[in-house]
C-alpha cells in the first residue's frame, strides 16, 4: 500500500464523523432544537436570579454564560442530524444494503 501524506488525516476525519453519526442518529433532529431552547431558557434564568445586589453574593459566576454557549452547539449538531440524517448507504445508493 503507497503512503500519502494527507490519507491519515481523512481516516481520522472520517472515524470522527462516524463517532458523530453513530451518537446522533439515536435522537430526532427536533430533541437538538428543543434541548437548545431549553438551554436558552436556563441561561436567562440563571442571569436573571443572579442579578442580586453585591452584599448577597462574593463574587459574580458566569454560569449563565456558559450554559448560553451550549445553544449554537446544539443548533449545530441538530442541523448535522437533518443533513446526515439516513443511513450512509441509503444516501449513497437509495437504499439498504
Amino acid at each position: 500500500m503507497e503512503f500519502k501524506p494527507g490519507q491519515a488525516l481523512k481516516e481520522r476525519r472520517q472515524s470522527v464523523a462516524r463517532a458523530i453519526e453513530k451518537q446522533t442518529r439515536k435522537l430526532e433532529p427536533s430533541s437538538f432544537l428543543w434541548a437548545a431552547a431549553g438551554a436558552t431558557l436556563l441561561s436567562a434564568a440563571v442571569e436573571a436570579f443572579s442579578l442580586r445586589p453585591r452584599f448577597f453574593r462574593p463574587r459574580r459566576t458566569h454560569l449563565g454564560l456558559f450554559i448560553g454557549q451550549w445553544v449554537p452547539t446544539l443548533l449545530l449538531l441538530g442541523v448535522y442530524r437533518k443533513l446526515h440524517g439516513g443511513d450512509r448507504s441509503e444516501r449513497h445508493y437509495g437504499q439498504a444494503e
